[in-house]
């Protein structure tokens, strides 16, 4: 048996390895969140986390409808993301320099998909 790792569709994606990034910093910045601030975290963690899933989702498809579909709804789910980060921004419950830079990284993952959704949309 071999020790490589098995390739997909979505490691081909430079989107998807940003996406990677986003979700573990967004993952971090939900995990440090004070106490309280379950439901804002929790919402945080499934949106990013869901941008990278409907990504790699997107990338197995087959017809172009059905990835831009996906690739919209990742687009939808990272937009989703940066207002649960601009909101832990304006109520000041997190590093300013953290949430910047995953709002930068959210901001270029949701570029990539508008290219990809253009690409394969009608």
């Amino acid at each position: 048996m071999s020790d490589s790792r098995p390739t997909f569709a979505f490691h081909r994606l430079d989107v998807h390895r940003i996406a990677e990034r986003f979700a573990i910093e967004a993952g971090d910045i939900a995990d440090r969140l004070p106490r309280g601030r379950a439901k804002l975290a929790d919402q945080l963690r499934r949106a990013s986390e869901s941008t990278l899933l409907n990504i790699s989702e997107g990338a197995a498809k087959h017809g172009p409808r059905d990835k831009a579909h996906r690739y919209g709804i990742a687009q939808a789910e990272c937009t989703e993301s940066a207002a649960a980060l601009e909101l832990i921004e304006l109520r000041r419950l997190a590093s300013a320099d953290a949430v910047l830079s995953a709002l930068h990284l959210a901001a270029r993952v949701c570029q990539m998909l508008e290219k990809l959704i253009q690409r394969f949309g009608p």
